[in-house]
């Protein structure tokens, strides 16, 4: 049993959080509406999805270990402290959190100015009406996927290893909602996740690796993780998704490449 990578309270974990995310969006999928529907109380159901990684693990950690969830997950999220807590690293860390994400940006930025030629403008409103829905969910995955289940097999697996792991479940876990919100041509889709899986498992391993330097801070992924919905949301109407697909992805993964490198010699983790 000790060489399982998962135990029992992980499957249910998952399982929980499929049937919970799935079922809703599913169900959105099926009745035909389309993305751009605002005012469709049925687009409750793509709010009401993302809860589910959040809402399971709360119900797994009063299952098996007996607590209220949040009780659990912040026993030992202090913060966003690294090893030796001082507030040089802790700063040090906030910058690495911020500035992964906004890579993101870079190659849009380079894309829209001095290929596409577009205007790449970010307003006030639009980055308000991402950030604060972006921050709200982004809490409830992070509070699943690195805060339960990631903490679980951590102990089993190395950082690396169970990040990958869980990149791969996460990446699953998206497949519905990214193709109700971008995709009708089934291989256009299959073309976008052959970029975006791999990309989906690198943010993983970022994630991964914040949580263990931050003594596993919620806080400290949910910024990170914040950031990067954010800037990807930010750059959807100003570029296509072929162009994302082919370029866009690569690039950033490059680059997030290269500052986690140099993050990683930055923070002495």
């Amino acid at each position: 049993m000790k060489n399982n990578i998962f135990k029992f309270e992980d499957l249910c974990f998952i399982l929980l959080t499929f049937i919970f995310s799935w079922t809703a969006w599913l169900i959105l999928i099926g009745s035909g509406i389309s993305s751009a529907s605002q005012d469709n109380p049925l687009l409750l159901l793509w709010f009401l999805g993302q809860l589910g990684p959040g809402l399971s693990a709360i119900i797994c950690s009063i299952l098996f270990r007996k607590k209220l969830g949040l009780k659990f997950f912040n026993k030992k999220s202090k913060g966003l402290e690294i090893g030796s807590k001082s507030t040089t690293s802790s700063f040090k860390l906030v910058l690495v959190s911020i500035s992964f994400p906004l890579i993101w940006l870079i190659p849009s930025i380079v894309y829209s100015i001095f290929i596409s030629k577009a205007e790449f403008i970010i307003s006030p409103v639009l980055l308000t009406m991402n950030l604060i829905p972006a921050f709200i969910f982004s809490f409830t995955e992070e509070l699943g996927w690195r805060g339960f289940l990631f903490r679980n097999i951590s102990t089993r697996l190395s950082i690396y290893k169970g990040s990958i792991i869980i990149g791969l479940i996460w990446a699953i876990w998206h497949l519905p909602i990214l193709y109700f919100s971008s995709f009708k041509d089934p291989n256009q889709f299959i073309f976008f996740l052959s970029t975006y899986i791999p990309t989906l498992v690198l943010w993983s391993i970022i994630f991964g690796w914040l949580f263990k330097a931050s003594n596993q801070s919620i806080l400290a992924v949910t910024i990170s993780h914040t950031l990067f919905t954010v800037s990807y949301n930010l750059m959807m109407p100003f570029i296509s998704v072929s162009v994302i697909s082919a370029s866009i992805l690569p690039m950033t993964t490059i680059l997030i490449i290269v500052m986690y490198i140099i993050s990683k010699k930055i923070l002495h983790f």
